[in-house]
């Protein structure tokens, strides 16, 4: 562009702006100026000092690796985030920061977890496969136990309605 600079009626240089605005517009629509920002907070969350931040990653353990991972996930910013057992690895800190950090994701999130706090959490609604069938539920996870327990107890009903019904026809 500084190349340019004097030959700013030139059709060259025109190019050169419109390619530099073009380039800018990008660079900021992709939070360029924060990217450093973003991954430091990040790592931090996930309990990375700055010193991790230039070590090869051939150093690391397994459980660092996956934290790595996991910050490499949510860095990209997907529309949707699968997480399996996201909370192994983590120590309560990080969980914690985890929770936070999920809260407001802009995205959809499928998250498979044992860590039943957690997805008390995290989760605002539950499909739940079993038995053959799929059930939505709508509240975390506490809600949604309340709710099955209550779906089972109403299929067992019917279930015993109809055993009962056939034995009486039967008859």
């Amino acid at each position: 562009l500084a190349q340019h600079a004097n030959e700013s009626d030139t059709e060259a240089y025109k190019i050169h702006i419109d390619r530099y605005e073009s380039l800018s517009n990008t660079f900021e629509k992709q939070d360029g100026y924060q990217y450093e920002s973003k991954i430091k907070t990040v790592l931090h969350g996930l309990n990375f000092t700055e010193s991790d931040f230039n070590r090869p990653i051939n150093e690391f353990s397994g459980g660092q690796k996956t934290r790595l991972s996991l910050a490499q996930m949510l860095l990209s910013e997907p529309d949707l985030l699968l997480l399996d057992e996201p909370t192994n690895h983590l120590d309560m800190e990080t969980t914690q920061w985890l929770e936070s950090y999920l809260n407001y994701f802009n995205g959809a999130i499928v998250i498979i977890s044992h860590d039943r706090y957690f997805l008390d959490k995290i989760v605002t609604q539950i499909y739940d496969v079993a038995l053959g069938d799929v059930q939505h539920y709508v509240g975390n996870y506490a809600q949604f136990i309340e709710q099955r327990d209550k779906y089972y107890e109403k299929r067992m009903q019917a279930y015993e309605s109809q055993q009962a019904e056939i034995k009486r026809s039967e008859t």
